[in-house]
C-alpha cells in the first residue's frame, strides 16, 4: 500500500500486546506509549493490481516495533512482514521477499560518553535491491498480469535454463521499461 499523504507525521501511541507484540493504544487507554514516526514516500510501483511503495521513515520515538504497527496503521504495511503485515496486503504473485523488507540505512545514537554522537550508515543490501528492481519484463497488460509475451517469460522453456547472454540482457532491458512504466 501508500500512505494517503507523500510526507507526513505519523502520531499514535502504542501498547504492548501479548506474545511480545505491540498495538495502536486506544484513547486514553492507561500504559500507552507515545510514539511518533516520519514518513516520506519515495517510490511507487502498481505492479497489476498491487500497489507497492518505497518509503522513508524517520522513528521520532524508540518504541517496539513502532515502524511496523506505525506503517500497517495508514495500510502500509513492511513487505514481508508476516506478523503485522501479510493479512491485510499479501504480496504480488511471484514477489521475491524472503525476509522483512525493513532495512536501516542511517542511524544516529549518543556515544556512551556522552560527548559526542555515533553515526552509522549501511548500503542499500543486495536482497532488497532485488526486491526493489523485481518485476517481471515479460508482462505486457498491467491489468492483467497473465498476459505475457511468450519471449520474455523465463518460465518458457524454449528461453532458457541455461539464458544466454543476448536474452539476459533483452530481459533486463524490459525489466528496467517496465519499471519506468508502472512507477508513479
Amino acid at each position: 500500500g501508500v500512505p494517503e499523504a507523500a510526507g507526513g507525521l505519523i502520531d499514535l501511541p502504542l501498547h504492548r500486546a501479548r506474545k511480545g507484540k505491540v498495538r495502536p493504544a486506544r484513547p486514553e487507554e492507561a500504559g500507552a506509549f507515545p510514539a511518533q514516526t516520519a514518513v516520506t514516500v519515495a517510490r511507487v510501483w502498481r505492479p497489476g493490481e498491487a500497489v507497492v511503495a518505497l518509503v522513508n521513515v524517520e522513528p521520532l520515538t524508540n518504541r517496539h516495533h513502532q515502524v511496523r504497527v506505525h506503517l500497517r496503521a495508514v495500510n502500509t504495511p513492511v513487505v514481508g512482514d508476516t506478523i503485522y503485515g501479510t493479512a491485510i496486503a499479501p504480496l504480488p504473485a511471484g514477489m521475491p521477499a524472503p525476509r522483512l523488507a525493513l532495512h536501516a540505512s542511517f542511524l544516529e545514537i549518543p556515544h556512551p560518553s556522552g560527548a559526542r554522537r555515533v553515526v552509522v550508515e549501511s548500503p542499500w543490501p543486495l536482497d532488497l535491491r532485488v526486491l526493489t528492481d523485481w518485476l517481471d519484463p515479460s508482462v505486457y497488460d498491467e491489468s492483467d498480469m497473465l498476459a505475457v509475451d511468450p519471449e520474455l517469460d523465463m518460465f518458457n522453456p524454449k528461453n532458457g535454463p541455461p539464458f544466454d547472454a543476448e536474452w539476459l540482457k533483452r530481459y533486463r532491458a524490459a525489466q528496467l521499461a517496465r519499471n519506468e512504466r508502472i512507477t508513479d
